[in-house]
C-alpha cells in the first residue's frame, strides 16, 4: 500500500493542479467573452418586413448598468447580418482587443442590409436609409444600454458597407462622431466606366435605368452631394479610409481622397498591402474599432 501511495499520489496531485489551473484559465477566458445574438429580427414600418441584425455585447455588460458605445458595422454586397461574425471574426478578436485595452467595451451592431447600397431606392427596393435612421437606430437605443449620442456612436463598414458608413456619417453628422472605411466602394464617372460589367448588376436594382443621370444617384454619390457649405458639419466626424493596395476599389478611393482634400474635409486614408478580401478585413478591423474608441474616450 506505502508503495502505491508513493506511486500513486504524487500523480494525481500533479493532474488536480493541472485541472485547478485549466478551470481557473477558462473561468477567466469566459470573464472576457461577450456575448453574440445572431440574427434577431424585428417588423420595420418603413420596409414592411422583417429586418434583420446581429449584434455583440461585451463581457460584463449583463453585469452591469453602464451604457456602451456602440458601432454599427456593415456589411459588403451580396452579405448579411452573419458576414462580420464568422468571416470576419468579430466577437475574438473584439473580445481580445478589450481584454488587451487596445479598445474600450463597445456593443457591436451588424445589421442586414442586403445588397440596398444603404439608401432610400427610387426603384422601389425599400428606403433603407429611412430605416437605418429612424428605426434601426432608434431601437437598438431602446433596447440595449447605448450611449445614445453623437460622441458614444460610431459606423464601420466593408466596401459597400463602406460607401453606406460614410454616407450616414456625412448626411447624418449630428449623429456619428466616428466613422471607419474598409475598401470602401466610391464611384467617380472614369470609374463608372471602367466596371461597366459591375455597374447594371450593382445599381439598376436600387436606382432603375439610366441611374447614373437620376438625382438620386447624384443624392447618395459624395463625388456630388457634398457641399461647401456644410463643410464644418462634414468636419465633427472623424473619418479614415483604409484600402488595399490592389484593390479594385482603388481608383474611386483615391479620387474621392482628392475630392474631399479640395474640398477641406478632415480624413485620413490609409493603403497597405492588400485586396478586396477577408484577410484584409479581418487585419483591419481593430484598427478600425480603435479609430471609433478615440472619440468614445472624450
Amino acid at each position: 500500500m506505502n508503495k502505491m501511495n508513493k506511486k500513486y499520489f504524487p500523480n494525481f496531485y500533479s493532474q488536480l493542479s493541472i485541472f485547478i489551473f485549466l478551470l481557473f484559465t477558462f473561468s477567466m477566458s469566459a470573464q472576457n467573452e461577450g456575448k453574440i445574438y445572431e440574427s434577431l429580427s424585428f417588423f420595420s414600418k418603413i420596409l414592411q418586413k422583417e429586418a434583420r441584425y446581429s449584434i455583440y455585447l461585451p463581457a460584463g455588460y449583463d453585469e452591469s448598468q453602464r451604457k456602451y458605445p456602440v458601432v454599427y458595422l456593415l456589411h459588403g454586397y451580396s452579405g448579411n447580418e452573419t458576414d462580420w461574425i464568422h468571416s470576419g471574426e468579430t466577437p475574438t478578436r473584439a473580445d481580445a482587443a478589450i481584454a488587451t485595452g487596445q479598445i474600450p467595451p463597445m456593443i457591436i451592431v451588424m445589421p442586414d442590409a442586403q445588397n440596398s447600397w444603404y439608401i432610400n431606392s427610387p426603384a422601389g427596393a425599400g428606403n433603407y436609409e429611412d430605416f437605418f435612421i429612424k428605426e434601426l437606430i432608434p431601437r437598438m437605443d431602446s433596447t440595449y444600454r447605448t450611449r445614445a449620442k453623437k460622441d458614444g456612436r460610431a459606423l464601420a463598414g466593408l466596401s459597400m458597407g463602406g460607401h453606406g458608413s460614410f454616407l450616414y456619417a456625412m448626411k447624418h453628422h449630428e449623429m456619428f462622431g466616428a466613422c471607419a472605411v474598409l475598401s470602401g466602394s466610391f464611384w467617380p464617372d472614369d470609374y463608372f466606366e471602367e466596371r461597366k460589367d459591375m455597374v447594371g448588376k450593382f445599381f439598376e436594382p436600387i436606382y432603375g435605368k439610366d441611374f447614373k443621370n437620376s438625382a438620386a444617384w447624384k443624392n447618395n454619390n459624395p463625388f456630388y452631394f457634398l457641399e461647401k457649405e456644410k463643410i464644418n458639419d462634414y468636419n465633427s466626424v472623424k473619418v479614415y479610409f483604409d484600402c488595399g493596395d490592389d484593390d479594385f476599389v482603388m481608383n474611386g478611393q483615391t479620387q474621392l481622397d482628392q475630392h474631399l482634400r479640395k474640398l477641406k474635409i478632415n480624413h485620413e486614408l490609409r493603403i497597405r498591402d492588400g485586396v478586396h478580401n477577408w484577410k484584409f478585413w479581418r487585419e483591419g478591423l481593430i484598427p478600425a474599432l480603435q479609430f471609433c474608441g478615440e472619440v468614445f474616450h472624450h
